[in-house]
């Protein structure tokens, strides 16, 4: 996930359950904001730890609403752990 503009995106329409979102300052962070859902029918929990990619991450949200994602990490990171180099956002 892009953290540079959190006003739109995957998360932009998602409401806040517990703990918080993503913040600029975890952009190479390991840690992961999961939607409510999924977090329970893993049971998972906020603080716990969920393994993407073979690297475990830090839950720090849950989010609920409408998505067709289950769990929110850095784009830094993602781009990383997919082998593939970072690329800033593209221009509008």
């Amino acid at each position: 996930m892009d953290l540079s503009n959190l006003t739109i995106g995957p998360m932009s329409s998602l409401t806040l359950a517990s703990g918080r979102t993503l913040k600029s300052t975890d952009s190479t962070g390991y840690v992961a904001v999961l939607t409510s859902t999924y977090a329970s029918s893993k049971s998972l929990k906020l603080g716990g730890t969920v393994t993407v990619g073979g690297k475990s991450f830090t839950i720090v949200g849950l989010v609920s609403g409408s998505t067709s994602s289950d769990v929110f990490i850095p784009l830094t990171v993602a781009q990383t752990l997919s082998r593939r180099p970072a690329t800033s956002a593209p221009s509008t």
